[in-house]
């Protein structure tokens, strides 16, 4: 990768030649690394530690995790792809994230470096473990998104903000095309170990049809079961606004909330293309995942019973 990039690989703001102070200190604990790894692509290990202000391999598990291209379809680009999808997430939804930053092996192949929760006395447990879906013959994709809901009115105090957090990201998924977020996907986190549970940042989040996997939702009963016999599915074929919006009520959110959420995906289009064209994406794959973006778009801005035009 050229030392010349003008904008950071984190953050994917311009006007920078490497990492923002903002992504230095959320990525790399403050510690100001080079962008340019001299590691091989065929690194054993998959996290890394900073040691003397340099990346190095780690042989144990720590917060810096390496995300690294796949032999799937366009597998090289899964890094920019997860990179991207994460950075709208979070500056564009307001959907908390891990912290991440692109960053570039010996001959420039990409890769993504992933602040992961992984400090003393923080418990985390994903909802593959919380539905009993562990082990042979128990599928983390065989479960419902308002069953993920339920298990967190069990598990979490503060359980309306923890479903909140819940919606946004599966409506994400969604109008991203993000075909695998599945119960492992998901998970609570306890920061101080005392059983104050919240929905985990948002890990995983990539377009998934950019691989081959155009699945609508990775959770094999859907947002809720027999979600599919509803009206508005019924009429459309795909999950619409009504759809959407009904899952958000089923499960506990205040009805305006749902809406703004809901109408606030729906008003970002600049923003989302303006990253897009900003990202690591190979040009090709840039112009597929906004025709994928606006193929959901338009399915989520179809409403059968008027309430998108509703104020």
């Amino acid at each position: 990768m050229s030392s010349e990039l003008n904008l950071c690989p984190g953050s994917l703001k311009t006007g920078y030649n490497g990492y923002s102070p903002r992504v230095v200190k959320d990525v790399f604990s403050g510690k100001t690394v080079n962008y340019n790894l001299e590691l091989e692509d065929a690194l054993r290990t998959h996290y890394l530690k900073i040691e003397k202000r340099k990346l190095q391999p780690a042989d144990e598990r720590g917060p810096l995790e390496l995300v690294k291209g796949t032999d799937a379809l366009n597998g090289d680009q899964l890094p920019a792809n997860m990179h991207l999808t994460l950075q709208i997430a979070a500056q564009v939804f307001d959907i908390e994230t891990v912290r991440n930053a692109m960053i570039f092996l010996n001959n420039g192949v990409p890769a993504l470096v992933v602040r992961r929760i992984q400090q003393e006395g923080v418990r985390y447990i994903d909802f593959a473990t919380l539905a009993g879906k562990q082990g042979e013959g128990n599928s983390p994709y065989q479960f419902s998104y308002a069953g993920m809901a339920e298990l967190i009115d069990k598990q979490v105090p503060a359980a309306i903000a923890a479903k909140e957090k819940l919606f946004r990201q599966v409506v994400f998924n969604y109008l991203f095309t993000n075909g695998d977020a599945h119960l492992k996907k998901f998970g609570l986190v306890d920061t101080k170990g005392n059983g104050d549970w919240q929905l985990a940042p948002a890990s995983e989040m990539y377009n998934t049809a950019l691989h081959g996997d155009t699945r609508d939702m990775a959770l094999l009963d859907g947002l809720y079961l027999k979600d599919h016999e509803k009206l508005s599915y019924k009429h459309y074929g795909y999950y619409a606004y009504d759809d959407l919006y009904q899952f958000g009520m089923r499960i506990g959110i205040v009805s305006f909330r749902v809406k703004r959420f809901l109408d606030q995906l729906l008003g970002a289009k600049d923003q989302v293309k303006d990253l897009v064209s900003r990202s690591f994406l190979r040009e090709d794959l840039k112009q597929e995942y906004l025709r994928l973006y606006e193929d959901r778009h338009r399915r989520l801005s179809s409403s059968l019973s008027g309430l998108l035009k509703q104020g």
